[in-house]
């Protein structure tokens, strides 16, 4: 098998060249364009194309995603959002819906005991806005409750309060900052790109035995469940 992660045109060139001593193209997220998916085809290749998040939502990226979803013998996908949208443009694909793999050997329950009760929350800049959400329902908390902390691990800067602790993200140190949670939080708001998320926060709280609390979108009510 070939696995391709196509940046760049100099990398869909020599995907083309190398993907000649191969039988399976292994296409992950990356929305090739229509013309290499027909040369890997007219070479008699079996293309499987794996994503999460709503990439069919963009207008520039529709035509694309459509083509390599066509042209698919197999498509890997994490729910039924986006099986959904995977059906409409190849009624008859093959489809594989599994949940985001978590490594269990390395996100295991760890032992918390501390007077303060720290809810928690992982993300990055881009999903920073969703706790907008919840930033007013935890000033409510912390005015009546002086032992919980809010701690945040990647968000970009946000309004600073005194119970409130950012933390940058790093692999090294993101099991530790994790296992500090007593509950973890992934709230979001019910759009069209949100239920074509993994829930992957929430897979990680629960593989480190994290009682989570999250919005009812998406895959998240039957992660949850």
């Amino acid at each position: 098998e070939l696995c391709l992660a196509v940046y760049h045109d100099v990398m869909i060139i020599w995907a083309l060249v190398a993907s000649l001593f191969y039988d399976v193209i292994f296409i992950q997220k990356v929305l090739m364009p229509k013309i290499c998916l027909r040369v890997f085809k007219i070479f008699g290749k079996k293309l499987v194309f794996d994503f999460d998040d709503a990439i069919y939502l963009s207008p520039p990226s529709r035509d694309r995603f459509n083509s390599v979803v066509s042209e698919s013998d197999l498509i890997i996908l994490e729910n039924e959002e986006s099986e959904r949208w995977a059906r409409i443009s190849n009624p008859s694909t093959n489809i594989l819906t599994i949940t985001g793999p978590i490594d269990t050997a390395r996100y295991t329950p760890r032992s918390r005991s501390k007077e303060t009760v720290v809810v928690g929350w992982i993300g990055s800049s881009w999903t920073t806005p969703y706790l907008d959400l919840v930033i007013p329902v935890f000033s409510k908390i912390a005015s009546a409750h002086r032992n919980v902390t809010l701690k945040l691990i990647g968000a970009s800067p946000i309004k600073s309060f005194p119970w409130l602790q950012q933390i940058d993200w790093s692999l090294d140190t993101e099991v530790s900052e994790l296992s500090d949670f007593d509950i973890g939080i992934m709230p979001l708001i019910d759009g069209e790109w949100e239920k074509g998320k993994g829930g992957y926060k929430i897979l990680l709280y629960m593989a480190l035995g994290i009682p989570s609390v999250v919005s009812p979108v998406g895959v998240n009510s039957t992660l949850i469940q």
